[in-house]
């Protein structure tokens, strides 16, 4: 038996820590190097670093190089999967914020040789930018008011999404009714009836 998975599978070791130890807060957010993984309030939040693919990444990839995906869990809910190809310095993120992306997912095949590459990329105003390479999979991207996702092969592979504002409260409405009741001259309301 062969000592270079274990090499290699103590190199990926060593890489995930040292992210880990890139990883900060400040504030309501949540940084790894210099990019804005996460802003808002939460209670317990947590960034883990898994394969693409699973326990299975060298199954999965075969002959190209696995990918590895940040995620990001505020109070138990999976809010951001972001696929990057190396977790070295400096990481290529993809888009971590929703307003950033267009509702598009682009998809292509690139030969080198004899190699055959599947590509995925997400649309933002700026450029096309590469979440996936490796063999090809199906694909397919479910967008809601609140998330973006695209799966590969079943399993998610890239994941924005936020959490969606609560309804207003009665008292917070009534407030805000009642100061443009003063600014226009009027007397406030102590309750309104449905």
């Amino acid at each position: 038996m062969s000592s270079l998975p274990a090499v290699f599978l103590a190199l990926v070791l060593a890489q995930a820590d040292e992210f880990q130890r890139r990883v900060r807060i400040e504030g309501g957010r949540i940084l790894a190097d210099d990019q804005v993984l996460y802003e808002g309030s939460w209670l317990k939040a947590e960034v883990t670093v898994v394969d693409v693919g699973g326990k299975k990444a060298r199954e999965f990839f075969g002959e190209h190089q696995p990918w590895k995906q940040v995620v990001v869990t505020i109070d138990g809910e999976e809010r951001l999967r972001l696929p990057v190809r190396s977790l070295a310095r400096p990481v290529a993120w993809p888009p971590t914020r929703l307003e950033e992306i267009k509702p598009q997912l682009k998809k292509l095949t690139e030969t080198i040789g004899t190699r055959k590459s599947f590509v995925a990329l997400i649309s933002t105003d700026k450029a096309d930018l590469e979440i996936y390479r490796g063999p090809e999979y199906e694909t397919r991207v479910e967008r809601t008011r609140s998330s973006f996702t695209v799966y590969l092969n079943g399993e998610v592979l890239y994941r924005v999404s936020q959490a969606e504002r609560p309804p207003p409260r009665v008292e917070d409405v009534v407030m805000a009714i009642n100061l443009h009741r003063m600014k226009a001259g009027l007397g406030s309301c102590d309750r309104f009836r449905a």
